[in-house]
């Protein structure tokens, strides 16, 4: 075999030096997929912390919306029952008015 660099000098040595090497590719490999995987849990776990998040907020947001809707009813249906009754001693009191008068 012709010398090109060490450990290639004999079929044993590139035996060697391509095991080394698939060890080499096996650890980065590994390497890789680990950081994938913890790459993937993490980004599912944030996912899983703004959908949440945006749930409650969806939730929150609702229920105050639903009690201001409440409040704003009951004022306009006690303004409404406020006017009604003005109105009718108003009405009462100009029919006396006009009884008095005939």
């Amino acid at each position: 075999m012709i010398e090109t660099a060490k450990g290639f000098q004999t079929r044993a040595g590139v035996e060697r030096e391509l095991k080394r090497f698939e060890r080499r590719g096996n650890t980065a490999r590994n390497r890789a997929v680990r950081e994938v995987k913890r790459t993937r849990t993490r980004v599912e776990r944030e996912l899983r912390q703004r959908r949440t998040q945006a749930t409650r907020l969806v939730k929150r947001n609702r229920r105050q919306v639903e009690q201001q809707v409440k409040r704003t009813r009951r004022d306009v249906e006690r303004n409404v029952n406020g006017l009604q009754t003005n109105a009718e001693k108003i009405v009462d009191r100009v029919q006396e008015q006009v009884t008095t008068l005939a």
